[in-house]
């Protein structure tokens, strides 16, 4: 186009054919009205959905099987409440047995020892009621068959226990792992305890703690109405958690073991 023909017979600048921000520079390129699309795959500062990668696919997760969920009863060992086993070995008080019935007395990791250092230990607090020793007593043949390593005691603050009992009873007189446990009654005057069921793992942390006829939990009640269902729900909890516990410890053991052999 010739420069003449640029400018209209007047001299001002002819009109041009197409407007200057609508010429595309790459010809095999044609004009567009419609704004690039956006990406399908989100940027990297645009934020994911749960389980969502930077592709934009989904991750799946592996279901967790019910052994695996740790039980709600079941304290998280972040979260225990750790004792100072040291303190209390040296504690002094009785302990009962049920082929004598005689209470010998000694330090607590002296007369309880094959107990409290085998692995878990499962401690049955007496204060007002015995429903929870009956249903203890009952259970502890299972118990001790599935889980040997399991100790299972009974602790009371008063003289006499009852002699229906299948398992160690530690008198905790002067009292020391009553309220190291948290469980003197508040209203007790420090001779009353709190009736419950308390699990300790290896470590002494405290990992379940079970009320028997007070707190949120009511596991089970002194009232005969409620006693059997009550109970019943008590030792399958028991039961349920001491199974979560012990897998916890053994694939603890495992991962020990597999640091000692890449050690050597």
């Amino acid at each position: 186009m010739s420069l003449q023909s640029a400018y209209a017979s007047d001299g001002r600048p002819a009109p041009t054919l197409f407007p200057m921000g609508q010429i595309s520079l790459n010809p095999r390129k044609r004009p567009s009205d419609t704004p690039p699309s956006t990406s399908s795959q989100p940027s990297t500062g645009q934020a994911l959905s749960p389980g969502q990668t930077e592709s934009g696919t989904v991750k799946k997760r592996r279901t967790q099987r019910p052994d695996e969920v740790r039980p709600d009863w079941v304290i998280d060992k972040e979260d225990s409440w750790a004792l100072d086993l040291n303190k209390l070995y040296g504690a002094d008080c009785g302990i009962s047995r049920q082929q004598s019935g005689e209470v010998v007395r000694g330090q607590l990791g002296d007369v309880a020892g094959k107990e409290l250092r085998g692995g878990l230990v499962v401690l049955c607090i007496l204060g007002s009621t015995t429903v929870h020793l009956q249903g203890l007593s009952s259970l502890f043949p299972s118990l001790s068959s599935s889980y040997p390593t399991v100790g299972i005691l009974g602790v009371t603050l008063h003289a006499s226990v009852p002699h229906d009992y299948r398992f160690p009873i530690i008198h905790d007189s002067p009292p020391n792992l009553t309220p190291a446990l948290g469980l003197l009654h508040p209203l007790g005057g420090g001779r009353e305890a709190l009736d419950a069921v308390v699990v300790l793992d290896t470590c002494g942390r405290r990992r379940m703690v079970l009320p028997v006829g007070w707190g949120q939990s009511r596991h089970c009640s002194v009232s005969d109405e409620l006693l059997k269902n009550t109970l019943l729900k008590l030792i399958a909890n028991l039961m349920d958690g001491v199974r979560w516990l012990d897998k916890e410890c053994r694939e603890q053991q495992g991962l020990e073991d597999m640091e000692v052999d890449m050690e050597e």
